[in-house]
């Protein structure tokens, strides 16, 4: 039995068929923009540049677009690479400097659930909490839940749960981030025996910190930080224990007070601190790889709150889990105090009050996302002209006028997914098949 196509697919593939550029024209179009979701369509002036553009959207979210998500993600492992092992225009000699993977976590705001697992088996979700909570509700949890469980992360309790204190906690992590890498400085400072100044002249901290929305959201950051000599001549050693430990006191030292209700805001208790070993390229590149993935993430699985809240009404309509919902209307309600006008709430309510930058780094970390998309347009258009057999007297660089968003039509938007899903088959077989291939790890140091 046959499957049944739409009658506006079919409408659609006639009517690309018969367009000026024909089917060729749209499956070549596709490949220039990596059958972006919802390409910008862009007309040349110049009629020697050929008919319609397609430029992808390039937005970073995997719930919006994949495949410009996952551009952005392999561009990102890219850019955290090139700063522990070099390459892309930085000196592979910064191998040799201490590296630290560390994860700051959030404190706790009530019970949520959870999905434990331990040596392959699934525990129980919060066992062994006896008596009910001040509001009658059970504050134990008996069943087993997988990760991706819609209860994962709804409270036990949704009033005894500090919906006030997770949102002010998101808006003031940036600003808690930059004290952290303050103090770090001066804890390194004084483990290495310097005056600040002279720690500035010898030594620099580099880093790259991607934000991590937990289920019960609320955020996390992951960080890879890296010691430098500051200067080029500079024979001190450095030293990556001290700068765990100089991490470490700084998250433990760190901590704001809420222009709320004056409580003391910081970070979790829970601090995870690895140090990278130069010998071990392959776990170097495994905490790229996790690194990246969290940079095209959302602050929802769905994407519902991938768009900003106009207003109240707005947020009524989204689908969202019951927690997430409170979350965005309490960011809505405190958005209106006065006191918290320093803190513009309501126009990052749909990010749950967070409104920093999902992914940054230091300037000397390592390469740049602007360098790694201009060596890429370098290439195709390298190619290109490999392909029609034009040379660089011949090029015409033309004006773009805007023409509209999206494919031209549905059957184009058919096929269009269709292509994405094989493009993603394939890269998928690439992956497997070159994670299957032995690592040779270089040789230990002073054989």
């Amino acid at each position: 039995m046959g499957t049944m196509v739409d009658q506006a697919v079919l409408d659609g593939v006639i009517e690309t068929y018969g367009s000026k550029d024909g089917w060729q024209g749209f499956e070549a179009r596709g490949r220039s923009c990596s059958w972006c979701r919802e390409p910008i369509r862009l007309r040349p002036s110049s009629s020697r540049a050929g008919s319609e553009y397609f430029k992808a959207c390039g937005n970073r979210r995997a719930t919006r677009c994949r495949s410009c998500a996952d551009r952005y993600r392999m561009d990102a492992r890219v850019l955290v690479l090139a700063g522990l092992d070099g390459g892309k225009g930085i000196s592979e000699e910064i191998r040799s400097y201490p590296v630290v993977f560390a994860t700051l976590t959030a404190p706790s705001f009530g019970a949520v659930h959870r999905s434990v697992s331990r040596d392959g088996r699934i525990l129980p979700c919060r066992p062994g909490m006896k008596g009910p909570c001040v509001h009658g509700r059970k504050r134990s949890c008996a069943m087993t839940y997988g990760h991706h469980d819609k209860l994962v992360g709804e409270p036990l309790c949704p009033d005894c749960y500090d919906y006030e204190g997770a949102v002010l906690f998101n808006a003031l992590v940036p600003e808690l981030w930059r004290r952290v890498t303050i103090t770090a400085r001066r804890n390194l400072a004084r483990l290495y025996g310097f005056t600040q100044s002279e720690f500035n002249e010898e030594i620099r901290l580099s880093f790259v910190k991607v934000v991590e929305y937990q289920r019960r959201g609320v955020i996390h950051l992951h960080v890879v930080a890296r010691l430098d000599h500051a200067r080029e001549d500079s024979s001190l050693m450095l030293n990556g224990s001290l700068l765990a430990t100089a991490i470490e006191l700084a998250v433990n030292q760190v901590s704001l007070v809420s222009p709320h209700d004056g409580a003391f805001v910081s970070f979790g208790s829970q601090l995870d601190l690895q140090l990278l070993e130069e010998t071990d390229p392959i776990h170097r590149r495994k905490v790229a790889g996790y690194v990246s993935k969290y940079a095209t993430k959302s602050s929802d699985d769905e994407g519902v709150l991938d768009r900003k809240i106009r207003s109240a009404e707005d947020l009524s309509h989204r689908n969202l889990t019951p927690h997430l919902r409170r979350l965005a209307e309490t960011a809505w309600h405190l958005g209106a105090l006065p006191e918290l006008a320093h803190l513009p709430l309501r126009r990052w309510a749909h990010t749950l009050g967070f409104r920093g930058h999902w992914m940054t780094k230091s300037r000397c970390w390592s390469t740049t996302f602007r360098y790694l998309r201009a060596e890429r347009a370098q290439w195709q258009e390298g190619r290109r002209q490999q392909t029609i057999g034009v040379d660089d007297s011949d090029r015409l660089i033309p004006r773009y006028a805007f023409v509209g968003i999206g494919w031209k039509n549905s059957g184009e938007v058919f096929f269009a997914r269709q292509r994405q899903r094989e493009m993603f088959e394939i890269r998928q077989m690439l992956r497997e098949h070159l994670s299957s291939i032995p690592a040779v790890l270089p040789p230990p140091i002073g054989a």
